[in-house]
């Protein structure tokens, strides 16, 4: 009994390089924003035992999050 959310962009992707980082503080790639989008979306889903969040990303295809969080 899990609820899943799934978000998917066709977008430029995260480079592969920087995947192992991307819930770091402060990371982005892109001119402007912030880096903190996965950063607190991780936090607020450790918050919550049993949920997760995996991303997958190609670069120069796009990325997907999947949040996985418990039905109870």
């Amino acid at each position: 009994g899990k609820l899943r959310i799934t978000v998917n962009d066709d977008g430029c992707g995260i480079p592969e390089a920087h995947m192992d980082k991307i819930q770091e503080s402060f990371l982005s790639t892109k001119s402007s924003g912030t880096g903190l989008g996965l950063f607190i979306s991780k936090r607020y889903i450790d918050e919550h035992p049993g949920s997760s969040l995996f991303v997958k990303s190609e670069e120069g295809k796009g990325t997907t999050v999947d949040i996985r969080l418990p039905m109870e």
